[in-house]
């Protein structure tokens, strides 16, 4: 955290292990006995001296803790050990390696899983012999608990390395509490990489080999209803913003901390149908029951937000960069990929300033988009940037030219006609959070645009009946559906405003290039073709469908 060293996040309870040389040489008996039966396993056979061990740290370091062998549970992925405080809840993890594989060297598999496991607030490595320590992914200790042959079938030597490192490396593990969240910027990166192991950990899931896998009807779920072309790597992905991002703005609109997933859901309340219905699908127990340790680790950090730290003062406003900063951290090829760069504020307001111009002088509609008849999109909302400057500039006009007591009802009017699209849900949630934060500011609580999770390029659904597999489960997934649709469809949009993504060659296939694009592709003669590749840009496609 920005403000905060990681000697400040780790408080000393007791400084040393008095007696660590004899728990030390005792551990090293216990896994040579066992490393000379010919059928050991070289990592898992050796998982009960480590408790052992663990154990006995725990008792001298940090009286009431425990430490839980979570190898014997059914979850995906999830660490070897976890180190609970005295109120049951998780402070640190410790995964365990084979004896002959060298923390400095991992590759391959191991290395992965390490680069995962990174994201956890507090997580021990060790080989039996080595130990790493890394605080919210940065590695902050080394050390030798022994020696390396010490651990051999056959060796007899119990000779022990210099002690003080590891006694500085077990205090400050032991002693770790994970600290408050109190700003905007902590906030955004310590979610991404909670998200980013919840992804992971979905991923995995969905990817294993046949078997009873809960996750793979919801899977099949979002494909059939939200989003057509939806493959593993962006269900994950799905999976997990939805839930991170459900989760936080359920925080903030809590006093206190809540308990699981089932708790934040009721918490979103009506405001946020989708987000609440969709962590009620995404949070049942058979899907728990699989990775609910990456979930829990994503629960600790929305605990720990304060919601103040992204509360809008003094014409600061946290959530302006939050979901940019969060995907930076997150995923930068996917920041990339998706085409998601926050837009200039000035440029914002000279594109608001010039639609309301073409409409009044070239158009003429001479109240402009305080007109009942206009109905306006943003294609891309983002975070809803272009809906907010369009209302604050119209609000302003009308608190001058009418009146403060105007505004709400001209606000109420303005969103009613008002609609975004969005097919990220990190921004979609933070679009619909800033949105209605900023109607309650004006007085008008109810009044919030119709900010729909879709597709844009994605054509309407038609006559074909959109339903869920999952009962009133699935009915926030196909009343989205069928919003959008019926944007598509009947709604007479008059004004599309935004800033879609871009980047050459980064277009989907789909209706848009298929249909739409074959336009401007059917005249082209052959020995120009090499040119059609600069049509497939996505601002190209969302220029096209406008």
């Amino acid at each position: 955290l920005a403000d905060c060293s990681h000697t400040a996040r780790l408080r000393p309870i007791v400084t040393a292990v008095p007696d660590l040389p004899e728990l030390l040489r005792h551990f090293a008996e216990q896994v040579r006995k066992r490393r000379e039966d010919p059928a050991h396993h070289p990592e898992t056979s050796l998982y009960t001296p480590l408790e052992n061990l663990l154990a006995g740290i725990g008792e001298r370091l940090r009286p009431g803790c425990q430490i839980v062998a979570q190898h014997r549970e059914k979850q995906v992925g999830i660490p070897d050990f976890a180190l609970l405080d005295e109120h049951g809840g998780v402070f640190a993890y410790v995964e365990a390696k084979d004896p002959r594989t060298h923390l400095a060297n991992l590759s391959g598999a191991d290395l992965r899983q390490q680069e995962r496991y990174r994201h956890l607030s507090c997580l021990v490595y060790t080989n039996y012999w080595q130990l790493q320590l890394f605080v919210e992914g940065t590695e902050v200790a080394v050390a030798d608990w022994l020696r390396p042959r010490t651990l051999d079938a056959h060796g007899r030597n119990l000779a022990l390395p210099p002690l003080e490192p590891v006694q500085d490396l077990l205090t400050r593990a032991f002693a770790f509490s994970p600290p408050p969240i109190r700003t905007a910027n902590d906030a955004a990166d310590v979610l991404a990489r909670r998200a980013r192991l919840v992804r992971d950990t979905v991923l995995e899931v969905i990817r294993a080999p046949s078997g009873e896998n809960p996750l793979q009807a919801i899977f099949e779920e979002f494909g059939q209803i939200l989003f057509h072309e939806l493959d593993e790597a962006r269900f994950a992905d799905a999976y997990a913003q939805t839930l991170a991002y459900g989760l936080l703005l359920a925080r903030i609109s809590s006093p206190q901390p809540l308990r699981d997933v089932a708790s934040y859901a009721g918490a979103l309340g009506g405001g946020h149908r989708l987000l609440s219905g969709t962590l009620r699908l995404l949070g049942q127990p058979e899907v728990i029951d699989r990775i609910g340790w990456s979930v829990e680790a994503l629960l600790d950090c929305v605990r720990r937000i304060d919601p103040a730290a992204l509360t809008a003062h003094d014409d600061h406003e946290p959530a302006l960069y939050f979901y940019e900063r969060f995907l930076a951290a997150y995923d930068e090829k996917l920041r990339k990929k998706a085409g998601v760069y926050f837009t200039p504020i000035p440029v914002v307001r000279f594109q608001v300033r010039a639609i309301r111009e073409i409409l009044k002088k070239e158009l003429g509609v001479a109240d402009g988009l305080l007109d009942a008849s206009v109905q306006i999109l943003d294609p891309a909302a983002g975070t809803g940037t272009y809906l907010l400057e369009m209302a604050r500039q119209v609000l302003a006009d009308t608190a001058r030219s009418l009146g403060h007591a105007a505004v709400r009802r001209a606000l109420t009017d303005l969103f009613s006609r008002t609609y975004a699209f969005e097919i990220l849900v990190g921004p979609y949630a933070v679009a619909r959070w800033r949105l209605a934060t900023y109607a309650a500011e004006m007085g008008a609580p109810a009044s919030v645009p119709h900010v729909i999770l879709t597709d844009t390029l994605e054509e309407a659904s038609g006559t074909r009946q959109v339903t869920g597999g999952f009962k009133f489960l699935s009915k926030p997934l196909t009343d989205e559906r069928r919003a959008a649709d019926r944007v598509k469809r009947e709604i007479p949009i008059m004004v599309i405003l935004g800033n879609p993504p871009y980047g050459r060659g980064k277009a989907v296939p789909g209706w848009v290039w298929k249909s739409l694009m074959q336009d401007f592709r059917k005249d082209v003669p052959r020995e120009e073709r090499v040119n059609l590749k600069n049509l497939a840009d996505s601002y190209v496609l969302f220029f096209r469908w406008a």
